[in-house]
């Protein structure tokens, strides 16, 4: 009789021993299905946050490239690795402030992450030119631009003075972009604007903002770099050593022979090209000095003779000119050219756009700002 009750604790013993043990199974299978679903939403959600992060990069960029040219939003459940995302734009601010809200979504398995980034339009409008002028422009002998020109001129008729004396926007040359003119947009010879012709009577485009401060800045990097040259000065080979830098000319500079410039040339006066001497200039700017312009002529001419490549834009408080003297070589500028007078461009010239950004202008020259970020 001992026996059998004893029998019977162990048996209910070991029932119960194993009612706790699925009791604590089912427990920690609990415990690691709802761990696996907690990682996992944790993971969709970093993911989706990246995915929202993705749309405003996108936004961004597409604003930078288009000068706040908002065609194309919203955009709607955009496939991207694990999920999708959705971007919209509200410009109810632009007007008054120039400000867009993007409100971008990244979405992965429901789960769905959300920011809203504020940019402001920063632009500085003289920089969404390839060539901008102050007097006359003209684009001839077969030469190219691919980008908007604008001519400022705003000189009058001696015997009129309320007539606006025509600017000339091109010759025989092709420009791929607007033309437009504050003074009457004439034609010459076979020139061509894609998309069509010259716009006449538009607002005047302010000149980049290079001023004093602006100037100091370039010679303040010269004279701490040991290029601080106090006359005129000619160079027949990189004053740079190939490593880049920024040269400062107190007078006119002279760039003579075949060679590679790795950095920025300043001068207070004239700037020539092989004017003297058959060469080719390569401007190929060192790392570290890719947004510094190529040549500024501060208070004089910038003038290009000979086949020349630039990979940057050209400054000249005076005029700019790109001429034929050695023979009918092309000079390619990939960048832009700005001259507070005229820009005469002969030469078979190609000229690509690029949106300058130089150190040096107070508060910066990038075209859009972000002014907020937030979930």
């Amino acid at each position: 009789m001992h026996l059998h009750k004893q029998k019977g604790t162990i048996f209910l013993t070991t029932i119960i021993f194993l009612a706790v043990i699925i009791l604590v199974c089912a427990a920690l299978s609990i415990m690691i299905v709802r761990d696996i679903y907690s990682v996992n939403r944790l993971r969709a959600s970093a993911q989706a946050y990246f995915l929202a992060e993705a749309g405003v990069e996108e936004a961004v960029q597409i604003l930078y490239d288009t000068n706040f040219t908002m065609s194309g939003y919203p955009k709607t459940n955009v496939a991207l690795g694990a999920g999708i995302y959705t971007v919209n734009l509200d410009s109810s601010k632009y007007v008054a402030d120039k400000i867009v809200l993007i409100t971008s979504t990244g979405t992965v398995k429901n789960v769905s992450r959300v920011l809203r980034v504020q940019v402001k339009d920063t632009d500085i409008p003289a920089f969404n030119f390839t060539a901008l002028g102050g007097g006359k422009m003209l684009i001839a002998g077969g030469s190219t631009v691919n980008g908007d020109v604008h001519s400022n001129n705003t000189a009058v008729s001696p015997i009129n003075p309320a007539l606006k004396i025509g600017s000339a926007i091109f010759g025989a040359g092709t420009v791929n972009g607007s033309a437009t003119a504050v003074g009457v947009a004439k034609t010459f010879v076979s020139g061509v604007v894609n998309p069509g012709p010259p716009l006449s009577n538009q607002p005047t485009i302010s000149a980049p903002p290079f001023d004093a401060v602006f100037f100091n800045y370039y010679r303040n990097s010269a004279i701490s770099g040991g290029n601080f040259y106090g006359g005129n000065t000619s160079f027949n080979s990189d004053p740079f050593a190939g490593n880049g830098g920024v040269a400062w000319v107190q007078g006119t500079v002279r760039l003579n022979g075949t060679w590679i410039l790795t950095g920025c040339i300043v001068a207070t006066g004239h700037i020539y090209v092989n004017k003297f001497s058959a060469g080719t200039i390569t401007h190929n700017p060192a790392s570290g000095f890719e947004d510094f312009p190529a040549l500024m002529s501060k208070n004089s001419n910038v003038n290009i003779y000979d086949p020349t490549v630039l990979n940057n834009f050209v400054y000249a408080g005076s005029r700019i000119q790109i001429l034929s003297f050695w023979g009918p070589g092309q000079v390619t500028i990939n960048g832009a050219l700005y001259g507070k007078q005229r820009v005469i461009i002969h030469n078979q010239t190609v000229l690509n756009y690029r949106r300058p950004n130089p150190p040096g202008i107070p508060g910066g020259t990038a075209p859009l700002q972000v002014v907020s970020w937030s979930e």
